[in-house]
């Protein structure tokens, strides 16, 4: 089961391989929203803290994306569609100016549809800037999502000012 999408957000939307309703695939979404205790937990502290904003941090693609997942049609709203964009372009301007390393800031649909993960419910449902940073490496090829040790380290480096960034502008 994969815990990213089984967030109650257009949960179960798509029976897709990126969405899978196959309980053996690692994809797979669960028996419904939110069935599982870690995304139960998650849940209730966002309610319960009343965020006002979430990154969550993957492996890996060198990518800085925001909703939709579930579909290509962008975020109705233009003033947060605008204010997603230029947050994402800012963090992508830091992380690269830490050690020349590029992230491509994008709708998470280009990557791939997935419905009922993080930030599609973080931000669907409170209205939040909800992004996903796809950390290093940025191919199969580079390691995957086995990052090389030696990576660990420069990775935090570059995302440090990011993560920054993203704290300033959203207190």
């Amino acid at each position: 089961m994969d815990p990213n999408r089984n967030y109650g957000y257009m949960w179960g939307t798509l029976n897709i391989s990126t969405s899978s309703h196959v309980p053996s695939d690692p994809t797979y979404v669960g028996p419904r929203a939110f069935s599982e205790p870690e995304t139960q937990a998650v849940r209730n502290l966002v309610a319960s803290e009343l965020f006002r904003g979430v990154i969550t941090y993957h492996s890996f693609s060198q990518l800085i994306l925001y909703p939709w997942g579930y579909t290509s049609q962008p975020i109705p709203d233009a003033s947060d569609l605008s204010t997603m964009k230029k947050l994402a372009k800012r963090m992508q301007q830091l992380i690269l100016g830490v050690h020349g390393i590029t992230y491509t800031p994008q709708q998470s649909s280009q990557l791939y549809l997935t419905a009922g993960d993080t930030t599609d419910w973080t931000y669907g449902e409170y209205g939040i800037p909800s992004f996903t940073i796809e950390l290093r490496p940025d191919s199969v090829q580079h390691g995957g999502f086995i990052l090389p040790p030696e990576q660990i380290e420069p990775t935090f480096e570059e995302n440090l000012p990011a993560a920054m960034e993203f704290i300033k502008r959203i207190l």
